[in-house]
Parts: structure tokens; sequence; C-alpha cells
């Protein structure tokens, strides 16, 4: 497993106690992502006819949802049963999923016989998926007494439905708890607890509004479409390969911090990757040749225009923009090419260009690990012989950065 761990890019996990759990095997947080599981949207049918349909009249219904394990808890509920109103009756909606379960299966109907409430108690086994929907419209109270578990795809089902549920108190429920407040707990195992907390509820029905509200907000943040979008938004971070982090260094901070400054009027920047550049200067527009990137730049800053094209011939007429930003990008091409995208971005520009390049004539320049094998998307060494050559015929200002790590260049037109 840890093997499996470490050779992986990012690490998903639903809930923030996972995250620190992995933590402690030495797993960078840098890699882990907390997405939630998805909550899929409930069907809200007339709560009396799903009643009716199931034989429970105008009962008030508890329901314990999922499949029937030791570890669900269940025979706490049927232990308490008899405490409340028989208008009280509860819904067992699930069976034992392996031969081993049936034990405790047939123990609960044990329990439920010997208190006398076999006749409160229904017990549908497995429920197929087009009669959820009755079951959870007939439900009041949806309860996951559970004794142990590391997160529940059936409490998603539940609020769903925005369903008042009580949970015990394990560590998953008490994170959904402190983060959406849409459930209530109960100490795990504590059956005095759980009675007083059921009977508060059905007697309460503004704390039962409350929760359904709750209910509303946490479908809105968790709901399959915002999951299935942080998703697809880290698969495209990694297909891109192009990391925002870098950006935090010194030299490069320093880098795009020129660019900022010095940018002015209507802006587009050549070679964008996912748009951290272009968003950070300002820019109205950038281009680059992967779609993949594009896409998870729209995506991220929708309020700029991102375009795929090829920067040696833009889609844009003469004098386009007031400036035109190529950073760290023309050592990506071939020399040739370099200079064609130069020419085009001379074209749609209509005062300045500003440019950066790594600086191959710097101390400490090493041609093995920044050309070839290492770093395969430079083809070509920025020296200052090479840059003054790459320059020829354009009227320029250039400087260094402060640690020579950069040429910075603005041609002017």
């Amino acid at each position: 497993m840890l093997k499996f761990l470490n050779i992986s890019d990012k690490l998903i996990v639903h809930t923030k106690k996972l995250a620190e759990m992995l933590e402690k095997t030495g797993i960078s947080n840098e890699k882990i992502i907390v997405i939630p599981i998805g909550t899929p949207k409930g069907k809200i049918l007339n709560k009396k006819e799903c009643k009716k349909r199931l034989g429970m009249g105008n009962k008030k219904v508890l329901t314990i949802f999922g499949f029937v394990h030791e570890n669900k808890g269940h025979d706490l509920v049927i232990k308490i049963l008899p405490k409340f109103s028989k208008e009280v009756v509860l819904l067992i909606a699930g069976g034992p999923r392996i031969k081993e379960h049936e034990n405790y299966y047939n123990y609960l109907k044990e329990i439920a016989s010997s208190l006398g409430v076999s006749d409160r108690i229904k017990f549908l086994n497995f429920v197929k998926e087009e009669n959820l929907p009755i079951i959870f419209n007939a439900t009041d109270i949806a309860i996951f007494p559970y004794r142990w578990i590391v997160a529940s795809a059936a409490l998603h089902l539940a609020l769903g439905y925005r369903i008042p549920t009580i949970t015990s108190d394990l560590d998953y429920f008490k994170e959904m708890k402190n983060e959406y407040d849409c459930i209530e707990l109960f100490e795990k195992d504590n059956k005095g607890d759980l009675r007083e907390k059921i009977q508060k509820l059905l007697s309460d029905k503004n704390r039962r509004e409350y929760f359904k509200r709750k209910c509303d907000e946490f479908y809105r943040k968790t709901n399959w479409e915002i999951v299935a979008e942080k998703h697809r938004n880290l698969y495209l971070e990694l297909i891109c390969g192009h990391h925002d982090e870098i950006y935090t260094e010194k030299r490069q901070k320093e880098r795009i911090d020129w660019l900022k400054n010095n940018s002015k009027g209507r802006t587009i920047e050549i070679g964008c990757a996912t748009g951290f550049v272009t968003n950070y200067v300002g820019a109205d527009v950038g281009v680059d040749l992967r779609e993949d990137r594009i896409l998870l730049a729209n995506i991220k800053y929708p309020h700029i225009k991102f375009i795929k094209c090829d920067a040696s011939q833009l889609p844009f007429s003469d004098n386009s923009f007031d400036t035109v930003l190529l950073p760290d990008i023309l050592e990506h091409a071939p020399f040739q090419i370099a200079l064609k995208i130069l020419k085009e971005a001379f074209r749609v520009c209509r005062l300045q260009i500003l440019i950066t390049l790594p600086n191959a004539s710097r101390e400490g320049w090493n041609e093995d690990s920044v050309l070839g094998g290492k770093n395969p998307e430079h083809l070509w060494a920025p020296t200052k012989e090479k840059v003054a050559e790459l320059l020829k015929g354009y009227y320029y200002e250039a400087e260094l950065s402060s640690d020579e790590a950069f040429h910075l260049i603005k041609i002017l037109k």
C-alpha cells in the first residue's frame, strides 16, 4: 500500500480524517486532495402516498438504510423502540450483503420478537434503486447508529432527499456536522442519548425544517456535478503538467511581477498554459497550442478569454493589442519557429512586446539539466548571443533579473 501511495501523483480521499491518516504515514499533504462523496438529488414524492404504499399509514417512520451489519448498530434502535409511542415505527431498508452477516440480521428479528415490537418493524431486505424514492419519501427521520465507518454513501443518499438525520458521533459524522451542520449527533452506543435525540427531533418541527434547509445547502456543495468538476479539474492539472506552485518561487515571482508592472492597455499572453500568468498580470486574452491547458484555463479563469491556436499564426488583426507577452515561451519552440512567433507577436502588437527568457549565459547554467532529456520542452539555450540574434531588427530594451536568472526584454514598436 505504501508503494502505491508513494508512486501516485495525487491521492483523493473523502474526509479530512483520512487525509490526516495518510500524512501520518509520511505522505506529503501536497499530494492529498479531499473531495467529498457525491450527493445524488432525491426525487421528492408525496409523503402520505409513500407511507401508504409501504403499509405505514400515518405512522412516524424511522429508517435505517443500507446493508445490515453489526457495525451499523441496528440493534440499538430496536432496543429503544418500545420506549416510543406505538405511532413510531422502524423501517430497516437493507439486508445482509454476504452470508456471514445473516446471523446478525436474524438476531435483529429475534430482538424485535422478544421485545414485542415485530409488528412495528418492517424488514425490506435489499431495496432496488427504482424503489428508493418511495423509501426515503416515507421517512420522517433517518438514523445511522453506526459503531464504525470510514465514509457513508448511504448518508449522502438520505441527505439528498432532505431527510432530518441522526448519526452516531464517529469522526466522519463529526466532520460532516462541523462543516455542514446538516445532521444531529448522538453518543455512539448510548441508547439513552439516541432515544432522547429521536424524541426531540420528532417533537420539534422547527428543528426538522432547519435540517431540511441544511440538507439543501449540503446538496449544493456536494452534488455530483460539483464533485465531478473537482475530479475533472484535478485530472486536467495532472495532464497539463503545469503547476502554479512554481510562481511562488522568489525568482519566478520577480519575473511575473516585471510583466505585471510593465503591461499596459489591452494585453495578450502567448503560451498561456493554464492561465496563471494571464490572470496575474490582468491580461485580456491568453493563447496556447494545447487544448487541455486551454480547457483548464477557461475553467479556472472564466472572466478571461482563452483560445487554442498556433502562436506563429495568430487569429487577430494587426495592432490588436497594446501589450503582447511572451513569458518563457520562445525557448520551447525551435529557434526558427521562435523567430516566426516573435514576428507574429510584433504584427498584432500596437505598443510593446514583453519577453522573458531563462539566461543561459549565467554562472552555474547547466545545459544538460535544461536541454534534452531532463527538460525536453526546452529546444535551444537563450545565451546572450542567441538572444541578440533573436532580437535582430527590433528596437528593444533588455535587462537581467536581480539574480541574473532571466532575460527581461521590452520590444517597443
